[in-house]
């Protein structure tokens, strides 16, 4: 038998696998490799990396371990452990599995195109792990290896972005379209960065792109991002018709792309609503103590983001951003009572028998690695609204921020924006506006349960009276009174959200004002916000 023709065809398949989505295959494959030399590097790291896209962790790290035993002197194996430890949410771990990779990567002796990629790879780490400083000087050394690939000065750029850095975020982004004009996503996160001036807009360069781009399956992610880009550009510009084209272009190309109903989401708030209601009075529910979370939750664009600057610029409040950690524990103790977490109707219906301390618990465990010394801290998720009444059950010492703005201001802001995973009832303006409903209706309900305490801040007040609203939300909170709050546009803490440019200027009227500029444009929205009745 010739085992060397063997392994090349294993090697071969397990590659093809990879690079054709057939993970299972090339899985299988690449142990078939391993089988006949189990040094074999290639087949090493396909193997891991298989396994880890097939949420075989264990198997991935035993491939780490092996590896590294084989092969000492390769980063990439400390790299991969970092991966593996980021997903098992030992981010101190992580951070030292990194650590190891970048040090064994400096003294490789490798060429700067050889190290390119994988500094690349440790640049996202760092960014998973929210050390962005350390991110952004991976992907510095990663451009300086492979300049002429477009990925590494995108991901510096987004890391740019996230520091409060705009110039260096635009010429990041700059630097990626020079290399890949079709970038669609750097064209939009470069026109989001600053106003578009009549002197000064990317609109000719972005509808000249989408005159060339065919109209395809395979190009739609490329032309509702541009269609965005151009909408931005017309809405600065102050040119609404243009803007609203390429918006409704650009949410219906997004809209086609999703398997979504928004029935589904309407049907499970509607039983949120009936498996906690109004006027009863429960036993006495002891959830768990021993951390302050500041809960800052209602619609996106509702003004949360500035919230929570505003809080985290006091000196006893930490954050740990949009985390999904009180879903996952919810989730956690649901598996652990024999309820599939997959079945949100499942869940929520067995949502009142959970132990509300095992869910408490399990969320300040899960936010521990992120959390600093700080007294509190925020958790900024959007959706959490909908977790409001478990919230207070199992962290009664949380405070629940729930941000408002005007019915038409919100509507707007979330029909022209692009989200990532999120949202997908905001592409079409009927279910946009029959969520929206559903959400007012439950925010209403909530503070009519028993044990449900929430603090209101509507963006107009805010705005408009800037320090009484900070100093009540901060009294509210169990705060002192502390001037950073009230210059929270100062604050230097990173921001991933897509208010981060606006979120580092001063409080003002732009964002309140800015749909009526177009509300001759917008009768459609309007007709079907007041068909919902009154809104509490």
């Amino acid at each position: 038998m010739d085992e060397s023709a063997d392994l090349r065809r294993a090697l071969a398949d397990a590659s093809h696998g990879m690079a054709t989505g057939a993970i299972a295959v090339a899985r299988g494959r690449a142990e078939d490799a391993l089988a006949i030399n189990p040094g074999d590097l290639a087949a090493r790291l396909i193997a891991n990396q298989a396994a880890f896209l097939l949420g075989d962790f264990a198997a991935a790290l035993a491939h780490v371990e092996h590896g590294e035993a084989l092969h000492p002197e390769c980063a990439d194996f400390a790299l991969r452990r970092a991966r593996v430890l980021l997903v098992s949410n030992d981010t101190g771990a992580a951070r030292a599995a990194l650590a190891v990779a970048e040090a064994k990567l400096t003294a490789s002796g490798d060429t700067p195109a050889d190290c390119a990629t994988l500094w690349g790879m440790i640049g996202d780490a760092h960014a998973l792990l929210n050390d962005f400083e350390m991110a952004r000087a991976a992907y510095v050394r990663a451009i300086a290896g492979a300049p002429e690939l477009a990925l590494h000065h995108f991901n510096r750029a987004v890391i740019a972005r996230y520091l409060g850095d705009p110039a260096a975020a635009a010429a990041g982004f700059e630097a990626t379209v020079a290399r890949e004009p079709f970038h669609a996503e750097a064209w939009l996160n470069l026109v989001q960065l600053v106003r578009q001036t009549p002197g000064a807009t990317h609109v000719a360069t972005i509808e000249a792109l989408l005159a060339r781009l065919p109209e395809s399956v395979q190009t739609a992610r490329a032309r509702y991002q541009l269609h965005y880009a151009a909408a931005k550009c017309h809405e600065d510009l102050g040119e609404g018709m243009a803007s609203f084209v390429h918006l409704d272009a650009g949410a219906r190309l997004m809209r086609a792309s999703l398997a979504y109903d928004v029935r589904g989401d309407l049907g499970m708030i509607d039983l949120l609503r009936r498996k906690f209601p109004q006027g009863q009075t429960p036993a006495p529910v002891r959830g768990f103590r021993g951390i302050r979370p500041i809960f800052v939750l209602g619609l996106p664009r509702s003004g949360s983001t500035v919230v929570e600057r505003i809080l985290t610029s006091h000196s006893q409040v930490g954050t740990v951003g949009e985390s999904s950690a009180f879903a996952r524990a919810l989730a956690d103790v649901a598996r652990s009572a024999g309820v599939d977490p997959s079945d949100a109707g499942a869940l929520i219906l067995a949502s009142r028998r959970l132990d509300p301390a095992a869910i408490g618990r399990r969320y300040a465990e899960l936010t521990a690695p992120w959390r600093g010394p700080e007294a509190c801290f925020v958790d900024k998720l959007p959706d959490n609204w909908r977790l409001v009444a478990l919230i207070a059950r199992a962290l009664p010492d949380a405070r629940i921020v729930h941000t408002t703005r005007d019915p038409m201001g919100t509507c707007y802001a979330l029909y022209k924006t692009l989200f990532n995973q999120t949202c997908p009832w905001s592409y079409d303006l009927d279910e946009l506006v029959a969520y929206y409903g559903a959400y007012r209706g439950l925010m209403a309900h909530w503070r009519g349960v028993t044990g449900v305490h929430m603090i209101e801040i509507a963006h107009e007040t805010l705005v408009e009276r800037p320090e009484p609203v900070i100093r009540q939300l901060l009294a509210d909170c169990g705060l002192e009174w502390q001037p950073a709050c009230l210059a929270f546009h100062e604050n230097r803490r990173p921001s991933t959200t897509q208010s981060a440019a606006q979120v580092r200027a001063p409080l003002n009227r732009d964002g309140v004002d800015q749909w009526r500029r177009f509300a001759h444009l917008l009768g459609s929205l309007r007709s079907r916000i007041d068909a919902l009745g009154p809104l509490a």
